[in-house]
C-alpha cells in the first residue's frame, strides 16, 4: 500500500466527512472518488492522524464553547472515577463482581493509554503442606460452618 507524504484538499475534505459521520459510501459520492480508493485512504497514517486531530478539535470547542459544560464534565468524571474506585475496593469475591473489577480495571488502563492485555504468563508452583489431624478436623468444622450459612 502506497503511503501519502502529505495530504491534498481531497484527502483533508475525505477526513471532514470521516469524522461528520459520513460512511465510506456517501463520500465516494459526495467527492467522486472509487470506493476502493476510500478505503485505502481511511487506512493511510496521515489521514488517520488528520482525522484524529478533527475529532480532538471537535472535542475540545464542543466543550468549552458553552459556558458551565466543562465544569460539569469535570465534575461527572470525578463521580465516575469514585464509583469505579468503589468497584475495585469491593471486597466480595463472586464472579460477577470480579467479571466487573476486571472490566472496570481495563476500561480504567485504556483511558490511560495501556492497551488490552494480549497475554498472560503465569508460572505455576507446587506447594506442599503438611496438616495434622487437628489441622484436617478443623478444616472440616469451618467447611460445615460455612455450608450451614449459606444454606440460611
Amino acid at each position: 500500500m502506497r503511503k501519502l507524504k502529505t495530504l491534498t484538499t481531497k484527502h483533508q475534505q475525505l477526513a471532514r466527512l470521516l469524522v461528520g459521520g459520513h460512511s465510506q459510501a456517501e463520500i465516494c459520492r459526495l467527492l467522486d472518488m472509487h470506493k476502493s480508493t476510500v478505503s485505502r485512504l481511511v487506512k493511510d497514517p496521515l489521514v488517520a492522524e488528520e482525522v484524529r486531530r478533527l475529532q480532538e478539535m471537535a472535542d475540545v470547542s464542543s466543550t468549552t464553547c458553552v459556558p458551565g459544560i466543562p465544569g460539569k464534565v469535570a465534575e461527572g468524571a470525578h463521580k465516575g472515577m469514585d464509583v469505579l474506585r468503589s468497584i475495585l475496593e469491593d471486597e466480595r469475591l463472586d464472579i460477577d463482581i470480579l467479571k466487573l473489577k476486571a472490566n472496570v480495571s481495563l476500561e480504567l488502563l485504556a483511558r490511560a493509554g495501556y492497551g488490552p492485555i494480549k497475554q498472560l504468563n503465569i508460572k505455576q508452583t507446587s506447594m506442599a503442606a503438611h496438616f495434622t489431624m487437628e489441622d484436617i478436623e478443623r478444616i472440616k468444622e469451618r467447611a460445615k460452618e460455612l455450608s450451614l450459612w449459606k444454606n440460611t
